[in-house]
This record gives C-alpha cells, structure tokens and sequence, in this order.
C-alpha cells in the first residue's frame, strides 16, 4: 500500500511543475517583481487546497484499505453508490485525455 501511496503523491507532484510556466511568463510581464510572486503563491494555494479536498474526500467515503490501487477516485464513488459522480468523472478523464 506504501508504494502506492507514493505513486498516488508522484502523480499529484506534476500539478506543481506548472510553476515553471510561471516564472518563464515573468519575462513578458509588465511588473514582474510584483506579478510572480503573487501567481506562484496563489497556484501553490489551489493546488493544495484540491490536493486536501481530493485526499479528504477519499478519506471520509471509503476506508483507505478498501481504495483500488488505480482510479481510487471513481471506484471510491462506486463502492459507496454514487454511480452518476462516477461516471462524471470517467468521462471527464477521457475527454481531458484529448
């Protein structure tokens, strides 16, 4: 379970590399002392708090041993009779997918 653990915070740790697209725009920015700081704290905000709310969310509707190693997220709204939310979030996946 450790490992999949970490695979799952693998995975979350690409929501940060957005940052560098940041501190690239920096260059293009008309006051970038001021603009920078102030995008990487407010993206460093809204990943945590979906990050917490994702994990929390988890957390609370299904036990953590019960979890499925892979799409936990969906399979955690099927185990608990919410097939719509489930399905809403499988097709959100294939259609961000393109």
């Amino acid at each position: 379970m450790f490992v999949q653990m970490v695979s799952g915070a693998a995975t979350c740790f690409y929501a940060f590399v957005g940052f560098d697209i940041i501190a690239t725009s920096g260059e293009e920015s008309s006051k970038p002392t001021k603009h920078v700081p102030v995008a990487i704290v407010s993206t460093l905000v809204i990943c945590l708090i979906a990050y917490v709310a994702v994990s929390s969310l988890l957390t609370l509707l299904v036990p953590w041993n019960k979890l499925a190693g892979s799409a936990a997220l969906p399979n955690a709204f099927a185990q608990v009779r919410l097939i719509i939310i489930r399905l809403s979030i499988d097709h959100n996946n294939v259609f961000l997918c393109f």
